[in-house]
């Protein structure tokens, strides 16, 4: 399966935002916090494809990921 392009996800997530309204979290199935999670109206914002390298400088000592 080919990877899609970093722009192109950003730009689908872009859309998706644009397109809804209301109050966003994340689209999680688990948490770390110990706490009941209520059911509610927010938008699920999934940010699961965003999960590639896109440059490491070994010089600078920094990564640029998607995440």
């Amino acid at each position: 399966m080919a990877a899609v392009p970093y722009e192109e996800k950003k730009q689908q997530l872009i859309e998706m935002l644009r397109a809804t309204s209301g109050t966003v979290r994340l689209a999680k199935d688990t948490s770390n916090l110990f706490r009941d999670r209520k059911d509610n109206a927010a938008r699920p914002l999934n940010v699961r494809d965003f999960n590639r390298v896109l440059h490491v400088d070994p010089v600078a000592g920094y990564v640029d990921v998607e995440g």
